[in-house]
């Protein structure tokens, strides 16, 4: 086998999951992986810091799974790959694709392990370049969306702060 090969399989997944359950249940699937990667490494804060901001200057999952390369390379399947339900609330993911989904719940339940609150801002799509801004969120942290975009333009495909548990 060759060495993506897993790669390829999860994103497969992804697409047979999507089709056969819809949107909303590939979201679900996603959210519980990324929850059960975290609680197999427990407690931690990740990100870049820029004052009390938080960001990662790439995604390390869409890195490490090639998930432009691959989504490209599946004929017809691109949009599995940015088509997912963007549930408003100042607790939920500004997914700008589908990585998106894991990562925050990897990112948030390592913070819930360490007693703090992650909530998420905004984040670029390495395919597309399109910005997802979790406005609700941004306004519950008093934060400014242009604040956030400059650094999303600048620096960041993906902005997030950590709160104590009690402040959202």
């Amino acid at each position: 086998m060759k060495s993506k090969t897993l790669v390829k399989a999860l994103l497969i997944g992804m697409i047979e999951i999507g089709s056969r359950v819809g949107a909303q249940g590939l979201y679900d699937w996603l959210w519980t992986i990324g929850e059960r990667l975290a609680e197999m490494e427990g407690k931690g804060l990740e990100g870049e810091k820029s004052g009390d901001l938080r960001y990662e200057p790439f995604c390390p999952l869409a890195a490490q799974l090639e998930t432009t390369h691959y989504c490209e390379i599946l004929p017809g399947q691109e949009s599995i790959c940015v088509e997912i339900p963007r549930a408003g609330g100042a607790d939920k993911p500004a997914c700008a694709d589908i990585i998106c989904v894991v990562h925050h719940a990897y990112r948030r339940k390592r913070a819930e392990l360490a007693g703090k609150e992650c909530v998420h801002l905004a984040a670029k799509c390495p395919m597309t370049g399109s910005m997802a801004f979790n406005e609700e969120a941004i306004r519950a942290v008093g934060k400014s969306k242009k604040e956030i975009e400059k650094l999303l333009k600048t620096k960041a495909v993906c902005v997030f702060m950590y709160l104590e548990s009690d402040e959202i």
